[in-house]
């Protein structure tokens, strides 16, 4: 179960900062218009 969870921590890092990118990319877009 260990190595399971210490696969799948990258893989949240990831989704968690293209959230973050995601978001910021809307509200910019949000902010021109």
């Amino acid at each position: 179960m260990k190595t399971n969870i210490y696969f799948a921590f990258p893989f949240v890092l990831f989704l968690l900062t293209f959230n973050i990118i995601i978001i910021n990319l809307v509200d910019a877009l949000m902010a021109n218009s």
